[in-house]
């Protein structure tokens, strides 16, 4: 669904952009890269481009988008018709892209654009969308709220009849229900032994006494995204199951107090194995603790113990990222705790 482009973020990302033009002595900066524009058009589109100089910012685009691209578009940002990108890119002597153009687009800007002189640049207009404006958050707060409603039916929808594709549609209907735009990306729904798998997908596996319930869900608000997982259970837990899950909750509360500007990724990842080990599990946690969250599920910021430690590694003011601890047990039982955070 379109959304009305946030001037604060725009203007701080152009900014950014001019500077890194600075940096590389380039007049234009050539954004292609279908999230970065939805940031910059407030449109999700399916083609389009976008022409950064240092004093202006043109967004093309066809037939399809461009009598609503006028309409919702940043002041900040030209709407123009997709037929004069050439002659635009024609007059630039040194043009940034970006780093997720594939080498094939590269190859074909060389060969169309042969006097162009093409500077690949690394993952400018990702680091601009880590820092969430309050419009940002605003949307990412109401899929939040969707999702932690959303959970609050599960308990219900566990009975012997059901599945796990048809607690996933259960789901993605409620989310409907409550105004969510979108899912952020197909819901994981795992019973018994499937949830040792960390990235199931839904079967016609029926539900049975005794399973461990991992649901992984998340929706989209104005294109923005929340993620949640949640761990139900169908009987008494057996003693390692609730040590596990006690390691698990405890992990997730102490990574969450060391949430704030200027923390380095690693260290968040490594002090939850170092929480989950001190519960006697050592090897059951496999993947890394978290990840930024936005108009992608997974952007930015990854919180992971082989993170290198720079600046980059650092968590922003009003960036959002989840943490989400998990332990495995093969062909068994798994679980996995997972919120999403505002870094303040």
């Amino acid at each position: 669904m379109p959304q009305a482009s946030d001037s604060f973020h725009i203007i701080r990302a152009l900014n950014t952009i001019r500077n890194e033009l600075s940096s590389t002595r380039a007049d234009a900066f050539l954004i292609s890269n279908l999230t970065n524009l939805q940031y910059f058009s407030g449109m999700k589109l399916s083609s389009g481009s976008m022409l950064v100089t240092r004093s202006s910012a043109a967004l093309f685009v066809d037939d399809r988008y461009y009598d609503e691209a006028k309409t919702i578009a940043s002041d900040h940002v030209m709407v123009k018709h997709a037929r004069s990108f050439r002659a635009s890119l024609k007059h630039s002597k040194r043009c940034c892209i970006e780093s997720s153009l594939t080498l094939s687009a590269h190859k074909r800007l060389k060969q169309g654009y042969p006097k162009v002189q093409f500077i690949p640049t690394d993952n400018v207009c990702e680091q601009c969308r880590r820092t969430k404006s309050d419009i940002e958050l605003q949307y990412i707060a109401q899929a939040c709220a969707i999702t932690k409603t959303i959970f609050t039916f599960v308990p219900e929808w566990l009975t012997q009849k059901t599945t796990e594709i048809r607690l996933a549609r259960k789901i993605r209907d409620k989310a409907e229900q409550l105004g969510a735009h979108d899912m952020a990306f197909d819901t994981i729904v795992a019973f018994g032994e499937h949830s040792s798998v960390p990235h199931h997908r839904p079967t016609e596996r029926a539900l049975q006494r005794g399973d461990v319930v991992q649901i992984d869900c998340g929706v989209k608000v104005s294109g923005y995204c929340s993620d949640f997982s949640r761990v139900f259970f169908t009987a008494p837990l057996t003693k390692e199951q609730r040590n596990a899950y006690s390691a698990l909750t405890h992990t997730l509360q102490t990574c969450t107090q060391m949430v704030r500007p200027g923390v380095y990724a690693r260290a968040l990842d490594t002090r939850a194995r170092t929480e989950l080990k001190r519960f006697g599990f050592e090897h059951e946690f496999c993947h890394a603790l978290g990840h930024g969250v936005g108009l992608d599920i997974h952007e930015g910021i990854i919180l992971s113990h082989t993170t290198k430690r720079n600046n980059l590694s650092k968590l922003l003011k009003h960036e959002v990222i989840t943490i989400e601890p998990g332990l495995y047990f093969a062909g068994k039982w798994g679980m996995r705790i997972e919120d999403t955070i505002v870094v303040k």
